[in-house]
């Protein structure tokens, strides 16, 4: 699989113009502060780990298109949401209308993994019937 991405910082709606003959899906992260959600995206980005913790304010937006083994395109669009809760009450129109959602939590803090039902809950009730998970 190759990848190529970008990064438009502070965009919170929009994204950009891309061959219609690619797929697109939009990805959110959500979770709690300092639980890995950045990180986990800029490992998948560039493969890199940056050890200093910089939170996320509103929501980061990475784009990346992957190229699959049958040659086929995807362009993955993945939001970065701040875990604090004075962005809380903007969730539910970032989880509006994604592929998928992704719900983190630290493994070493046990309130975070609780909290993480908090989570998926709001994903729930933005998502309705088309609501599904993996464990």
């Amino acid at each position: 699989m190759h990848a190529a991405g970008t990064r438009a910082s502070d965009k919170a709606t929009g994204v950009a113009a891309a061959s219609p003959l690619i797929a697109k899906h939009k990805l959110v992260l959500l979770g709690d502060q300092s639980v890995g959600k950045t990180s986990i995206i800029t490992r998948f980005m560039y493969d890199t780990f940056d050890q200093q913790y910089q939170p996320t304010i509103g929501i980061d937006f990475f784009s990346k298109t992957v190229h699959l083994e049958d040659d086929r395109e995807v362009r993955l669009h993945l939001w970065d949401t701040a875990g604090q809760e004075r962005f809380h009450s903007l969730i539910p129109s970032y989880i509006r209308n994604s592929a998928a959602t992704v719900v983190v939590y630290d493994i070493g803090s046990r309130p975070t993994f609780f909290r993480a039902f908090k989570w998926i809950d709001e994903v729930r009730a933005e998502s309705g019937d088309m609501w599904s998970s993996c464990s």
